[in-house]
């Protein structure tokens, strides 16, 4: 099972966010986030990442 694809996958769809497969670098399971934008786009960008990340935990609490 790739996990790290899983959410990243979810990130981009939810959050409209891209990342780097930790597989890809050797570390399973492990997402790498890279920026190189001015400070409010990232601030912006991690307030998506949040919101998607409380919605994937309350989702699976529900389970």
């Amino acid at each position: 099972m790739a996990i790290d694809l899983d959410f990243a996958n979810y990130l981009l769809e939810a959050a409209c966010v891209s990342v780097v497969l930790g597989s890809a670098l050797g570390v399973e399971n492990h997402v790498r986030i890279a920026y190189a934008v001015p400070k409010p786009k990232l601030r912006d960008a991690c307030r998506r990442i949040e919101t998607a990340g409380a919605a994937l935990t309350s989702a699976v609490a529900a389970v």
